[in-house]
């Protein structure tokens, strides 16, 4: 059985961190969407950058803090693997964070192209539909984003494997 630790209360900080990121992301895409003004939607979407960029510590954080909580609860030479609900949580973990690392950045770069040639006088001809196209896929990313963050927690509170507490 595994005790409380101050490794299991950093791992619910930087959970806290995460779901902070996610809820300030969605609402500044809105804030993107809705915006009349281009030169507001880059100032937003420098925003976003920056509230983005704590994703790759939050990542390494929760790593390390979820490989410590294992530990705590199995110790290194149990056969901790064997639980498919906690491989399944590593899995959507993983898939989660290349998401977040590769696929989020990259969208968010197209769109900020996309803005930035509007406010230099220079977008193409076809620009709301192109604005509307990568506001979708952002949309979609970040609801990908969120039912695996979901699944994630569900797995946390009803899978086998119970933290008694923090302390």
């Amino acid at each position: 059985m595994m005790t409380g630790s101050f490794n299991f209360f950093l791992h619910l900080i930087v959970f806290g961190s995460v779901v902070g990121v996610f809820v300030s992301l969605y609402i500044l895409e809105y804030k993107t969407r809705i915006e009349k003004e281009w030169e507001r939607k880059l100032f937003i979407g420098g925003i976003m950058r920056t509230i983005a960029s704590i994703t790759p510590f939050n990542i390494l954080l929760l790593a390390i803090t979820g490989f410590g909580n294992m530990v705590n609860r199995y110790g290194l030479n149990s056969p901790w693997p064997q639980e498919q609900w906690l491989m399944v949580k590593i899995v959507l973990f993983v898939i989660l964070s290349a998401n977040a690392l590769y696929v989020g950045p990259h969208l968010n770069m197209n769109r900020a192209r996309l803005i930035k040639s509007v406010a230099e006088n220079s977008a193409p001809v076809d620009v709301d539909k192109q604005f509307a196209l990568h506001n979708k896929k952002i949309s979609l990313f970040l609801l990908i984003q969120t039912v695996l963050l979901l699944a994630i927690v569900l797995l946390s509170v009803f899978g086998d494997g119970k933290h008694p507490g923090i302390f």
